[in-house]
């Protein structure tokens, strides 16, 4: 919910999926969530709530979204809500990285780094769902999906979230730096 020049962090990260033309942006809440559907409200986007948000980790929370789109789809994107930077672009190249290698699942990488999002067949779902490990989406990636396509990228976005203040103000300087370049 941090602004992020005219919008919000959130609305940034869901204008880019909306731009892809993805078949469904489903969300999921917890701390604040009425404020966020208010938010995007007239987004069209699903909301799955974790009523347990205070206790449970992330990975919990991942688990009721990818059961919110197991079924009907070819493949899914993760993405946290507080990785904003990431260009369109970028996106297109995972999922044609991803479907033209047969591969189970797409992570982006600059300049060796792994970043977000990942890009999951509909066949990782299941498993990563039944993954009852304690080392979260990584260990339920190791032991259950065998087949990844590392995609190279140039986009740096994908390395940045917003874990502290400190990582706010870098993203909000970056974002103000590349608005700049766009007009100028």
């Amino acid at each position: 919910m941090l602004p992020l020049g005219c919008a919000t962090v959130i609305e940034h990260v869901v204008e880019k999926y909306e731009g892809l033309g993805v078949g469904r942006i489903v969300i999921v809440t917890g701390y604040n969530a009425s404020e966020l559907k208010k938010t995007l409200n007239n987004r069209g986007v699903g909301f799955v709530y974790n009523p347990d948000f205070e206790t449970t980790s992330m990975f919990y929370s991942a688990k009721l979204g990818f059961r919110a789109v197991e079924k009907g789809f070819d493949s899914v994107f993760f993405q946290p809500a507080d990785v904003p930077l990431v260009r369109r672009d970028t996106l297109m190249e995972l999922l044609d990285a991803m479907h033209n290698s047969g591969k189970e699942m797409a992570i982006p990488e600059f300049n060796g780094v792994d970043g977000h999002p990942v890009l999951f067949s509909r066949e990782c779902i299941g498993p990563i769902i039944e993954y009852m490990g304690d080392s979260g989406l990584k260990g339920a990636i190791k032991n259950k999906i065998s087949s990844i396509i590392k995609v190279p990228v140039s986009d740096d976005g994908v390395l940045y979230d917003i874990d502290t203040n400190a990582d706010y103000e870098r993203i909000r300087k970056l974002f103000e730096e590349r608005k700049a370049l766009e007009r100028g």
